[in-house]
């Protein structure tokens, strides 16, 4: 019984990866999709980063596409819930130099997430560091 849910959750996988890829969206040539999406991260936000992540759930194209393209990860927003998107764009911006953007509380502490900090010892080209405080 199990083989059996498991072989027709493929197939509809398989079909749902098929429809996608018969859809016009999925014929945009990469220049144009990376165009398109840096009009959504700009100016660029917390929120316009969250607006790109969705994107690159819209299909493995979109997906495979805007990660390829590490000029829309380069700013990192830094805040204390959000360490799956400080990880994505730090391994996805490639090298490219960082704005770094600190959301920090003005007398509260602030420490990396998990192992965040030991991520961005990798990427060491910082581009430029930014703090709001309230």
């Amino acid at each position: 019984m199990q083989t059996l849910q498991s072989s027709l959750e493929n197939a509809i996988k398989s079909i749902n990866v098929a429809w996608n890829e018969l859809s016009p969206t999925s014929k945009l040539p990469p220049e144009t999709l990376a165009t398109i999406s840096k009009f959504i991260v700009e100016p660029r936000t917390l929120e316009s980063m969250f607006e790109i992540m969705k994107m690159t759930h819209v299909c493995q194209y979109w997906r495979s596409t805007l990660i390829s393209y590490p000029h829309l990860w380069l700013v990192v927003f830094v805040q204390k819930h959000h360490k799956d998107l400080i990880v994505a764009c730090l391994e996805r911006s490639r090298g490219v130099p960082l704005a770094v953007c600190l959301d920090l509380v003005a007398g509260v502490p602030y420490r990396c997430p998990g192992n965040t900090r030991e991520q961005v010892v990798k990427y060491v080209q910082i581009g430029s560091v930014r703090s709001h405080l309230p």
